[in-house]
């Protein structure tokens, strides 16, 4: 038996290979350590201080003195990072505290789960990024019980069981509903934190006007980058109002820009169960242009118009050219596109031309005739323009009347060295 031995060419791209498989595997470890042995982590701790966040401690020696601590946190559904620097006092031996968040402008709802790691780098310039952990930041005034729901973890507390599992079964279908128009299977869970009275609910919620909150304008928050939301009570129409709008947001994907909350509350409430969708005859006359309803604003007495006509207009996409151009326009959406080029291409108009047909003052959808289409002036308009100029044409002879009478009179017997005669006064 003769044996061949292989070229160094015929292993070159095995080596390739190789040396490409250790380099990915590398560059995909969560943790990377420019030098384990000049850094050790001797303890972390981690507290909940709910409502004022979290706060972590670290134990960390070195050979040479810790001059930084970072600590990058987001939460687990999230792909963006953010950080912050713990305090300590630069040695050897450290111990460094960190809240999160530092600010009371960022917050942070309950039920979220905060994903976070240290980075510590000594005087010498090593660096250590320690493991990944992982905690759930919850309210720990009630003792919490959870039931799954298809893709929904709900949260409560002192309710009857079967009370719950009655509302999960009808939710469930709900749910199911609302995953069917978006043809969305999704990604990963959710969750949704239910109290019991709007004074509990309240004192969780994100900060309001003070209008707003006495009136209890809102009964749920969803928070589609933590994956997670806050409702009032054991709801069916709030769960599934707020859960909308987390599987809304995934099924638009990483790379679809922000939407306006005509559409993100829209679609919400229209697929609220039992919900009644207003014509565009009460509303047209009360509400503002869709273009300015790209955020949530107003007092509590507008603010359910705005929801009103923001399920109306969604309801005209799905209802009147059908939900296969619902999802053809969310796929627009999806590919990063703008809210007027996606309608565009769908639908053949922009946010103006929808505004114009959900209101009916377009020849192609009127079904309300009385009013008038916004870019055809009424017949006043025109008569008004008449009566202008013939009053201007009235006035332009009366004055060249005068002029050519004048200048006949003038020619006539005046005498033209005169100066007088020119002098006004």
């Amino acid at each position: 038996m003769t044996v061949t031995r292989p070229s160094a060419l015929t292993l070159l791209p095995l080596y390739l290979t190789v040396t490409l498989t250790v380099l990915f595997a590398a560059l995909a470890l969560p943790v990377t350590h420019a030098d384990r042995g000049a850094i050790r982590i001797l303890e972390t701790r981690q507290q909940v201080n709910f409502p004022d966040g979290v706060r972590l401690t670290l134990t960390a020696e070195s050979d040479a003195d810790i001059v930084e601590v970072k600590v990058y946190f987001r939460a687990v559904s999230s792909g963006i990072w953010s950080y912050a620097y713990a305090d300590f006092e630069a040695g050897s031996r450290v111990v460094a505290t960190i809240s999160i968040p530092e600010s009371e402008t960022v917050y942070l709802p309950p039920g979220v789960d905060v994903e976070y790691y240290y980075r510590i780098r000594d005087a010498r310039g090593a660096v250590l990024n320690t493991e990944r952990a992982a905690m759930e930041y919850l309210d720990d005034r009630f003792d919490w019980r959870r039931v799954s729901i298809g893709p929904l973890e709900l949260l409560y507390h002192n309710l009857d069981d079967g009370r719950v599992a009655g509302a999960a079964r009808d939710i469930s279908k709900d749910l199911g509903r609302v995953s069917d128009l978006l043809q969305l299977q999704p990604r990963g869970g959710f969750k949704g934190v239910i109290y019991n009275s709007y004074a509990d609910a309240n004192a969780v919620f994100p900060v309001q006007s003070q209008t707003t909150t006495s009136r209890g304008t809102f009964a749920g928050y969803a928070f589609p980058e933590q994956g997670v939301f806050v409702g009032q009570g054991l709801d069916r129409r709030i769960i599934v109002h707020e859960s909308a709008h987390l599987l809304f947001r995934d099924a638009l994907g990483e790379k679809a820009l922000d939407t306006p909350a005509w559409l993100d509350e829209g679609f919400a409430t229209y697929n609220e169960p039992n919900v009644q969708i207003r014509s565009s005859r009460s509303l047209y006359d009360r509400t503002p242009p869709l273009r300015a309803m790209n955020s949530l604003s107003g007092t509590p007495e507008t603010i359910p118009l705005f929801y009103y006509k923001s399920a109306s207009v969604v309801a005209y996409l799905i209802e009147e050219h059908g939900q296969d151009n619902f999802r053809r326009f969310l796929g627009e959406l999806r590919r990063g596109r703008v809210i007027d080029d996606a309608l565009l291409d769908v639908y053949g108009f922009g946010v103006n031309g929808l505004d114009d047909r959900w209101a009916g003052l377009s020849a192609q959808s009127a079904p309300f005739p009385s009013q008038q289409l916004r870019d055809e002036p009424s017949p006043f308009v025109f008569l008004d323009v008449w009566v202008l100029a013939g009053v201007a044409l009235v006035s332009v002879a009366a004055v060249g009347f005068r002029f050519v009478y004048t200048r006949l009179r003038r020619n006539s017997g005046d005498n033209y060295n005169d100066p007088a005669d020119w002098d006004d006064s």
